[in-house]
């Protein structure tokens, strides 16, 4: 190492604290004082004889530029330790004054308040790396070499909140012959070093064209909580080098960094960021995350001298070498449980099945809300491994999408979807493709809200849910898509309704005329007036339903279970035959919105009118004011022509039509608004005192469009409801909540389960729909990110 006169030199060191003081005033919602540090020269000439005694020559000063700090504070909030001092990177590039300044570091975030500094280190490198050499340190005040700084170590700090502070930390040249005279009992400092992990990537495109992948890296010791895993910072934004030859081929360099490797075992935490490059179009997002060790690193040891690479394969259809992240996940489940993904990369999976030979299916559904925005419509079998194979093509046979629930009996697949005319339907299909429609016609499938689940009851009828048109039986501008394509679509009742008579004044988005209005009714289509006493006659394929039949006699048989639901999903029984039913409640939109308390899981009784439109998600009448909503979303209400203002108000003449209002006992699990329960099943009793529980999906929102007054997402993951108590808990979650995809972690967590299944093997399976996120250009303005479901399997722990 080259050596310069260590006693012609002074080092100080400023450290940068954001905090409050009068030195500069900066906004920093967040109250934290930033630290960060720099460098200039000193005179020791002076004390050349108070360490010659030490020293038989004169120790010299290393003019290696400083790399890493090592740092060690405490107060409110204690940074590093003697053992594990904070590392933090230095600029390369000193400032104009000649002082060198430190890159800002999460870590020296700091709440206000008093600190001491206890350690100050300086090196030409990453103190993990080996080849790294200590050259600055500042002395203490109980060392021989004290004398020559002016303020020794400790150092009190005092940091307040909203502005930045400047210190000036004196450093010494280091010289390890003179270890102890600096102060440092034991000079108990860590001896950490380093071992190299290396990553190489490639990204396949659509098309399945290899690319070199360009990506970065960022790292943290393992915090030990999964929830929130990141401790301290070890490297960030490291990014590997990509281009192109003089061939014309793209190549893409590996990157190596160094991670700490202490006595004992060590944990780490590592992103990998998938890059756009000049080669490939891509969305930046993080494709690998997760947990590795020492011992992971170490396996990838060949020789004193040569390791090989972590290679990943991203959006390939090779598998990572090896495999490091294949199940490190952010989803949280309960103690005794754990939670692995079966299979990704799914193209819009709705439901699950399992034939009679334990073999697992799962349905894709085709597309979103409109027909014409379609893709491939599958069975697909899932096999033990994660891979799957296609059962059957249903693109090809005049089904229209969506398909949403399957369930497999004697021998054939039953599914719901639309038909040809954009209704409601039901058919069966074999493993050998026949194919055999058994009703359609269900006139509110042709608005936003679908026939849905689909599932084999105790008595050996087939049971499905039918969602209504529109969202509180009103049909607007919020569904005008749907409208233009079936102008007679609307709300159909099971049995024969008195009106109230109420009008909606409405924009007609149907002519081009600017302002031009109109007037429709509940239960009529779009532009359709009604008079009060008005009957709406019952229809059998009626919308906001539970309908059953014989499945070898579904015409001859259908009829209605249940009715008065608003977008009922997902349906199943306990071990005694009790039936449940989860149930999307109304949104805040259209012509007559709602603000909700809550959605709701239902105890089914057969022959029971459940209040909708005119009843909460809680059974309790709309006409109690908390369900209104602020004026500027309502339309101006008309009855005969007269304006009675803006508010809820019935649409049925209960009294009139027979029905009587629904009992709120029925209502078992009490979801958060907006959370969307879907499909649903029953704990066996392999699962013990959860046995019999109801597990929900929860979809989660789409807000602001279906609700401009909420600003927090809810939903997103599984719950589990006591039918005893109705006690809801979470139990399969992203870690930090929300969709995955939102934290940059799509893929690692739960996006939309929309399915909740127990297999034959007692496991229970998550069907995730995938990434959804809202865009305003589309029209309804939901984007539906292709390829991004996912299948989970949570199992428990054997004891």
């Amino acid at each position: 190492m080259k050596k310069k006169n260590f006693w012609m030199c002074f080092l100080a060191f400023a450290l940068i604290f954001t905090s409050c003081s009068e030195d500069e005033k900066v906004q920093d919602d967040s109250e934290l004082a930033t630290i960060s540090f720099g460098a200039l020269l000193n005179d020791m000439a002076n004390g050349r004889a108070a360490l010659k005694e030490h020293l038989s020559d004169i120790p010299g000063c290393s003019d290696a530029s400083p790399a890493f700090v090592e740092v060690v504070l405490t107060g409110p909030t204690n940074v590093g330790t003697m053992e594990e001092p904070l590392v933090v990177q230095v600029n390369p590039t000193p400032g104009n004054d000649g002082n060198y300044f430190t890159k800002e570091s999460s870590d020296l975030q700091l709440q206000p308040g008093i600190y001491s500094l206890e350690y100050f280190a300086v090196y030409d490198g990453n103190p993990v790396n080996s080849g790294s050499n200590r050259i600055w340190i500042a002395p203490r005040n109980d060392g021989s070499l004290a004398s020559f700084v002016d303020n020794p170590l400790p150092m009190e700090i005092d940091l307040r909140a909203g502005v930045k502070k400047y210190v000036d930390v004196e450093v010494l040249c280091y010289d390890d012959r003179i270890v102890n005279e600096y102060g440092y009992a034991f000079f108990d400092i860590s001896t950490t070093r380093g071992i190299e992990f290396c990553i190489f990537g490639n990204y396949c495109d659509e098309n399945g064209r290899h690319f070199p992948a360009k990506f970065s890296v960022d790292a943290w010791r393992y915090s030990g909580d999964p929830s929130q895993p990141k401790g301290r910072v070890i490297g960030e934004d490291l990014m590997n080098n990509t281009g192109t030859n003089s061939a014309g081929d793209a190549f893409a360099d590996p990157l190596c960094l160094v991670l700490p490797d202490s006595q004992g075992a060590d944990e780490y935490y590592i992103e990998i960021t998938l890059m756009d490059s000049d080669v490939y179009d891509t969305q930046e997002r993080i494709i690998r995350s997760g947990v590795i060790t020492d011992d992971d690193v170490r396996s990838l040891f060949r020789g004193d001298s040569n390791n090989e690479y972590f290679h990943f394969r991203a959006g390939c259809d090779q598998q990572d070498n090896p495999d490091l992240f294949g199940d490190d996940n952010i989803v949280q489940v309960p103690e005794g449980f754990r939670i692995e993904k079966v299979a990704g990369g799914i193209n819009r999976p709705t439901s699950a099945t399992w034939d009679d030979e334990g073999n697992m299916f799962i349905v894709l559904a085709g597309n979103d809300f409109l027909p014409e925005r379609d893709t491939p419509m599958r069975i697909m079998q899932v096999r033990e491994d994660g891979s799957m194979v296609e059962i059957v093509d249903l693109s090809r046979n005049g089904i229209i999408p969506a398909i949403v629930g399957l369930v497999w009996y004697e021998g054939w697949f039953y599914f719901t979807h639309r038909a040809d005319d954009l209704t409601g339907a039901v058919s069966r299909v074999n493993k050998n493709g026949q194919l055999e429609e058994l009703f359609s016609g269900i006139i509110d499938s042709q608005s936003e809200h679908q026939i849905n689940d689909i599932q084999v009851g105790p008595d050996g009828l087939m049971y499905v849910s039918v969602g209504p048109a529109g969202n509180a039986a009103v049909m607007g501008p919020d569904v005008a898509p749907f409208v233009m394509l079936s102008p007679d679509v609307r709300a159909r009742p099971c049995q024969d309704i008195v009106l109230v008579g109420r009008n909606y004044k409405s924009p007609d988005f149907r002519t081009e005329v600017e302002n031009d209005t109109v007037f429709t009714g509940a239960y009529v289509p779009f532009g359709v007036e009604t008079q009060p006493g008005q009957v709406i006659q019952g229809v059998t394929l009626c919308g906001g339903s539970i309908l059953k039949f014989d499945p070898n006699n579904a015409i001859g048989t259908i009829r209605t279970h249940a009715w008065g639901f608003r977008n009922l999903i997902g349906l199943t029984w306990d071990s005694h035959g009790n039936m449940y039913a989860a149930e999307n409640g109304y949104d805040n939109r259209g012509l007559r919105p709602v603000n909700d308390e809550i959605d709701a899981t239902l105890r089914v009784h057969e022959d029971m009118w459940y209040g909708v439109p005119d009843f909460s998600a809680g059974r309790e009448p709309l006409t109690d004011p908390k369900f209104e909503v602020p004026d500027n979303l309502q339309a101006e209400v008309f009855i005969g022509g007269e304006s009675i203002g803006k508010d809820l108000g019935f649409v049925i003449d209960h009294q009139a039509s027979g029905l009587t209002p629904p009992d709120p006992s029925v209502v078992v699990g009490r979801h958060e608004f907006n959370s969307s329960p879907s499909l649903l099943d029953v704990a066996p009793t392999s699962w013990g005192e959860w046995a019999d529980h109801l597990f929900i999906a929860e979809w989660g929102d789409l807000t602001p469009p279906t609700n401009p007054l909420r600003n927090t997402p809810v939903g997103y993951k599984v719950v589990r409801v006591d039918p005893e108590s109705g006690q809801l808990v979470s139990f399969a979650s992203t870690m930090g909540g929300g969709p995955a995809s939102a934290q940059g972690m799509e893929g690692e967590g739960l996006e939309r389960p929309f399915d909740v299944k127990f297999g034959p093997d007692g496991a229970m399976y998550i069907i995730d729909y995938g990434v959804v996120t809202i865009d305003f250009s589309m029209a309804p303005p939901y984007n539906y990110h292709e390829n991004t479901g996912t299948i989970w399997k949570v199992s428990k722990v054997e004891e």
